[in-house]
């Protein structure tokens, strides 16, 4: 290391490090420089120190104390920080029908989420589990006088004895599908029509005899009915106990039927449940 004994300030001053500007230190910071004025990346005023890159060749080992030091990009400061010591998270579920999960950290800050079913998704909870099952099926009945269904994706008991004799469709929307099971049979005609003359209704029928060995069949595709009907002793419709028929929605203006009947007539032909214009 180089010492400054026994040498001459003319031969030295180079490498000593004064201030900018060659005065004392003030509460304003001054830029090193050595003799020659060139800056190092050191400033310095009576109460900070700034350095322009600072590097730590050595770190001492660590200690209980509880505070990080930060960098302060906006102010430039090193400032302190408690450091975060909450680690653990609380989980708590609630809610019957819909579920909820509220997840918590120490800090108290909590986010909650809730399960919601539908479509045929079913959701129940005991204590701290939360089942997702296939759920229970949207059933609705139709009877006692009842002219309109209301769902578009759903199934339905038809009570035909107590039905109105014409009943409304839903809205049609692609993609949706209505199974319709007869829990009772109707001598009289119940006929079942679009909600709006332009949605249209095409697919398959087929009618077996309860009293003979005889089975038609209905094929309607000219996409121009707007109605089917059901009558339990008709040679050409029929619709027992038992009976059913299910409608997919192709578009917002076409429903597919297919049908799979019964009637009590000995002699069933010319099927035309689905009414062609």
């Amino acid at each position: 290391m180089a010492t400054l004994s026994g040498t001459r300030i003319k031969n030295t001053y180079q490498g000593l490090l004064k201030t900018n500007d060659a005065a004392v230190l003030t509460g304003t910071l001054k830029v090193i420089q050595d003799g020659e004025g060139n800056n190092s990346a050191l400033s310095l005023s009576t109460s900070t120190l700034k350095a322009e890159t600072l590097q730590l060749n050595t770190v001492p080992a660590g200690s209980d104390n509880d505070k990080v030091l930060v960098w302060n990009s906006t102010s430039k400061v090193v400032e302190h920080r408690t450091l975060p010591t909450f680690e653990s998270v609380t989980t708590t579920v609630g809610g019957t029908a819909a579920p909820t999960l509220t997840i918590a950290d120490a800090a108290g800050t909590t986010k909650t989420v809730t399960f919601a079913a539908g479509n045929g998704i079913g959701l129940s909870r005991n204590s701290d589990t939360i089942t997702i099952s296939s759920g229970s099926a949207n059933v609705i009945n139709l009877g006692n006088g009842a002219t309109a269904m209301t769902a578009s994706n759903a199934t339905y008991t038809l009570d035909a004895a107590v039905a109105s004799s014409s009943i409304v469709l839903p809205d049609c929307v692609a993609g949706a599908q209505i199974t319709v099971v007869l829990t009772s049979s109707k001598a009289t005609a119940i006929t079942f029509t679009t909600k709006v003359s332009s949605t249209k209704i095409k697919g398959r029928v087929t009618l077996n005899s309860t009293t003979a060995d005889k089975t038609d069949t209905q094929i309607a595709e000219a996409n121009t009915a707007t109605s089917f009907s059901l009558d339990s002793n008709a040679a050409g419709t029929g619709g027992g106990v038992g009976d059913r028929f299910h409608l997919f929605g192709i578009s917002s203006s076409l429903w597919m039927l297919t049908a799979d009947l019964t009637t009590t007539s000995a002699a069933p032909s010319g099927t035309n449940t689905i009414i062609e214009p």
